[in-house]
């Protein structure tokens, strides 16, 4: 594999190891060895804009796809996005609110929350090592939502589910769902970056960990799972990895001799 390719990152537990809040050091090394050689690299994570903390550039990344395909910059140019209908947003917050769900909304700027009613909006928070959002019950009605969290530790939520057939609903971590328009996940932005720069599907790879990965994974041409992937991920990747925190970037790409 020496032709120049695309390659899709996840960025929690593929490229952020938790463990250290970071990107790993051969990782880092990774993704500059790839650039040099050609190839170019793209973040698509589930995580909104604001909530990138300046990785990609960090990495020198020009092109993102962000809230789980909803959203997509190239050099600072915003190629696609898609928000939620507002009133699909109302109506949901308000049944929420009865339920005693709390949720995050979240803008192209801005990570906010409805309320903190449990300790699940805290524990999210923690497991994604994120800054504190603030409070703001009514964020909804005067700002665009590209994503939604709900704050939820029950695996099935299914009556939820079936109630908005409006919605993609994605179980990000034991603490919360992420909530998006209907229609595809990441795979949504993979398109568009893919018609933006002209690659063929033949070019690509993607990398992931995650729930939100698997339509992704399952586009691409080869799919790599990280060792700490959810097995479903790794059920239909080509090929698993060793997990983030043993170097697994750099041996995925050593082994495809692209470094």
């Amino acid at each position: 594999m020496s032709d120049r390719k695309i390659i899709f990152f996840d960025l929690d537990g593929t490229l952020i190891d938790h463990s250290i809040n970071a990107i790993p050091k051969s990782t880092k090394e990774t993704i500059d060895k790839l650039k040099q050689n050609g190839h170019v690299i793209v973040i698509a994570t589930g995580r909104p804009p604001c909530l990138i903390y300046n990785v990609d550039k960090d990495l020198g990344i020009e092109t993102v796809i962000a809230s789980n395909g909803r959203y997509v910059i190239s050099e600072n140019k915003v190629i696609w996005n898609d928000y939620i209908d507002p009133s699909v947003v109302e109506r949901f917050t308000e049944d929420m609110k009865r339920r005693g769900i709390d949720l995050a909304f979240e803008s192209q700027d801005d990570f906010v929350i409805s309320g903190r009613t449990n300790s699940l909006v805290d524990d999210f928070i923690s497991y994604f090592n994120l800054k504190t959002p603030p409070v703001a019950e009514n964020f909804h009605k005067n700002n665009k939502i590209l994503q939604m969290v709900m704050f939820y530790d029950n695996s099935d939520f299914s009556d939820i589910q079936d109630a908005y057939p409006e919605l993609d609903f994605n179980i990000s971590c034991p603490y919360g769902v992420d909530i998006n328009v209907q229609g595809g996940m990441k795979e949504v932005g993979v398109k568009k970056v893919l018609q933006y720069f002209g690659f063929d599907i033949k070019d690509t790879i993607a990398v992931g960990d995650g729930y939100n990965d698997i339509a992704m994974i399952k586009i691409v041409n080869y799919g790599i799972a990280m060792g700490n992937a959810c097995e479903p991920l790794k059920e239909v990747a080509d090929f698993v990895t060793e997990p983030c925190n043993e170097d697994g970037i750099y041996k995925a790409f050593k082994k495809l001799n692209m470094i």
